[in-house]
């Protein structure tokens, strides 16, 4: 039996909304998890309306594109710096924002920089104020090395409107 690769990435982002909602699920004060590509698109999501998850995919993109900014602001006497992580804590919420790919936690490595043909994900956790801000970071890290090979994604290809 073969599966082609629209069946196969189905399957994949399936089995990674379940992987979100059991993070969810099991840790404390976390509300929903998302994962999107780094130039916006939703691959999945858990506890997260559609739309708003839509929206955050959108926004993270934005926000992973800032953090990179903040490399041309200081020296790199050892190349270029890679964005990790970004935390955002609002009175209400935290967002937690882990990028998977270039720039993935310390002994973990997918290339997606030499594959122009491939962009970073980044997975993204919406806690209460509250939360323990060391467990979640310690569990989204875990997550990503368990899937890490999955979390890097097709860039998007814009359409020759030349025909």
């Amino acid at each position: 039996m073969t599966i082609d690769a629209h069946t196969f990435q189905s399957q994949t982002m399936s089995h990674l909304s379940w992987l979100l909602e059991r993070f969810v699920e099991r840790e404390p004060g976390t509300q929903s998890a998302f994962l999107a590509s780094s130039d916006g698109i939703l691959l999945a999501q858990a506890n997260l309306p559609h739309n708003q998850a839509e929206a955050a995919a959108a926004l993270v993109a934005s926000m992973y594109s800032l953090a990179r900014g903040v490399n041309q602001l200081t020296p790199q006497p050892h190349g270029h710096a890679q964005v990790l992580q970004v935390v955002t804590e609002l009175n209400t919420t935290t967002l937690f924002l882990m990028v998977a790919g270039d720039g993935l936690p310390h002994g973990v490595r997918v290339q997606v920089g030499a594959d122009a043909s491939k962009v970073s994900s980044i997975l993204g956790v919406l806690a209460a104020p509250d939360a323990d801000v060391r467990a979640i970071g310690h569990q989204m890290t875990t997550m990503i090395r368990s899937v890490a090979e999955h979390l890097v994604t097709d860039a998007r290809h814009i359409a020759d409107e030349s025909r």
